[in-house]
């Protein structure tokens, strides 16, 4: 058992509240420009601001603006175990190393050595770290 707390967190106030409601409404400034939405299962999100084969090019020959991020689950780790929870499910540790203020991607895999979540991770402070996962699973 490990003294740590996972906690979802709204990306814009930072309060344990589900980002869904920030991401999701209606007059969500993510939504200005899109030409398509899509439906991921618990809101919309913009899926295209051009075409599909613009799109597509600029993010081989420049950039992509995406949102799988920002649509997915944002949890914060804290507490005086969360590094041993973090270093326990993740496949590239060790995060005692990680110096405040800087980030890491994030693996989790199962016991067969399949990717089941990946995402970024954040240290926000000593002991206390914020991840947004591209495949939620915690």
């Amino acid at each position: 058992m490990t003294d740590a707390a996972v906690v979802p967190v709204d990306s814009e106030s930072g309060a344990a509240a589900p980002i869904q409601g920030v991401i999701f409404a209606p007059d969500s400034p993510i939504f200005e420009g899109s030409n398509v939405q899509t439906d991921i299962g618990f809101g919309w999100v913009p899926a295209e601001y051009s075409t599909t084969r613009e799109e597509f090019l600029a993010a081989r020959e420049a950039a992509s603006l995406g949102f799988v991020l920002n649509n997915s689950p944002v949890y914060e780790v804290s507490g005086p175990d969360a590094i041993a929870l973090l270093n326990s499910v993740a496949v590239n540790r060790d995060f005692g190393r990680l110096a405040l203020g800087s980030s890491k991607h994030v693996v989790i895999c199962n016991d067969d050595g399949f990717i089941i979540a990946d995402g970024v991770l954040f240290k926000v402070a000593e002991n206390r770290f914020r991840t947004y996962w591209l495949a939620p699973c915690v």
